[in-house]
Parts: C-alpha cells; structure tokens; sequence
C-alpha cells in the first residue's frame, strides 16, 4: 500500500488529522499534515494521484471530479491563464 492510500486510509479514524487538513490549501500543506503523522507523503504524490484520477473514468466522472474542487472563477481563470503562458512560453 501506497503512503499515501495507508494516510487516506487512516483519515476517517483521525479526527485530529481530519481537522488539520481542514486548514491545508495547498499540496505543500496537505503532505506536511500527513509526514507529522508519520507517513511519508511528498507535494508531487498528492498532485500525481489527483491527476491519475482525473485522468480515469467516464467523462461524466472525470468532470464530476473536477467539479469536486469548487473552483470559483478567479481560481479557473488563474489556472487557464497560468496554462496559457507556459504553453505560449513552451512553444
């Protein structure tokens, strides 16, 4: 099992971690939670796990997903502009 399935696995029985992560805004925050917990969780695991599962399913789940974010639009907007320029710097 992956650090980051036992971490998940381990959430529903952590109140305490549950809350903490509560206040974890970025990948960043969300694997420090976690490795003063014990596991050994980096930024990019969580990222790449996020990815994976958008990546999988069903367009209506994939969408679902995405949607599971809430973004609001200054969060949509900066994403889509933030890839924009470096697909324009890229090519």
């Amino acid at each position: 099992m992956s650090a980051l399935a036992s971490f998940l696995a381990a959430l529903p029985r952590s109140p305490e971690l549950q809350q903490k992560l509560r206040e974890a805004t970025t990948a960043e925050a969300f694997t420090e939670v976690a490795q003063r917990a014990g596991f050994d969780l980096k930024p990019i695991d969580l990222v790449e796990c996020f990815c994976e599962q958008l990546s999988r399913g069903s367009e209506t789940e994939r969408l679902e997903l995405f949607n599971a974010c809430s973004w609001d639009f200054g969060e949509l907007a900066w994403l889509l502009r933030s890839i924009a320029e470096r697909e324009a710097s890229a090519g």
